[in-house]
């Protein structure tokens, strides 16, 4: 072979390199999904939410925040598209989905067999443990503990079925959301609140007794037909991974880093 062959075979060598090597990265870099054949408002993706569930999704101040709102807005700015927010019931949220009431359900959503059979979950974008919530000094320190006890949860959740599984010999109580059922705690109408660690830590005059994994994970929900949307909103999702946004947003609301199931993986 000639010099100029050895060059010109050495500059294909290099060429296919840089392909492979840049294909390695390709799905971050794609072109951006269209994902208009699966939103009820072009140009707009329709959320339903169950608020309030801090930190995830609540109201001060300045109007409704997050960490589900502020991902949301993310995914949808790297989707070029505006967002609506539609406070809703969580034990209805997935059969509203389905009916098209909205486009997406990001709302501390748990992936469960269940939901999958009239939804699709995006990536995982949390990872939860239960806790059982007393008053100080009630005496309850474990689950065996709740033996004849009156235990609070939020409807439609599942720390609401954990319970009703787990604990036959207590009175389950059911509130539509995580405040008034801690309302109730605080207030002595039941002895006992088992919800996700993250919407109680830091909360006043309740107590954290014990926090347990049940191999949950957080995701976002569309429905069985919105393939593109589901397509979409994952590759938005590993941009934000990618890029260090989504990081961001999880420091912000939780304090740590994300674990590493849940960083970015070309």
């Amino acid at each position: 072979m000639s010099k100029t062959g050895r060059v010109s075979a050495g500059v294909a060598l290099v060429a296919v390199t840089l392909a492979a090597a840049f294909g390695s990265v390709s799905p971050a870099h794609a072109k951006k999904p269209d994902v208009s054949s699966s939103l009820m408002t072009p140009g707009k993706i329709v959320v339903g939410m169950d608020v309030p569930y801090p930190p995830f999704e609540f109201r001060n101040r300045s109007g409704l925040t997050g960490f589900d709102v502020q991902l949301v807005k993310a995914l949808a700015r790297e989707l070029e598209l505006g967002v609506e927010f539609r406070d809703t019931g969580f034990d209805t949220i997935f059969t509203d989905l389905s009916r098209g009431k909205f486009d997406l359900v990001a709302s501390a959503t748990t992936v469960t067999p269940e939901r999958k059979r009239v939804v699709r979950f995006t990536r995982p974008n949390y990872i939860p443990l239960q806790s059982l919530v007393t008053r100080p000094r009630s005496g309850i320190r474990s689950l065996k503990s709740l033996r004849g006890a009156t235990v609070g949860v939020q409807r439609g959740t599942t720390g609401a079925a954990f319970a009703f599984r787990r604990l036959k010999r207590a009175r389950i109580v059911q509130f539509s959301d995580v405040p008034t059922a801690i309302r109730a705690l605080k207030g002595g109408r039941v002895d006992a609140v088992v919800t996700d660690q993250v919407a109680v830590r830091g909360t006043r005059e309740v107590r954290i007794v014990r926090s347990f994994s049940t191999g949950e994970k957080y995701a976002y929900a569309v429905a069985k037909a919105s393939t593109d949307l589901l397509h979409g909103l994952n590759w938005a999702l590993n941009r934000l991974k990618r890029n260090g946004t989504f990081g961001k947003i999880y420091r912000r609301w939780f304090g740590i880093a994300p674990p590493p199931a849940l960083r970015y993986r070309p």
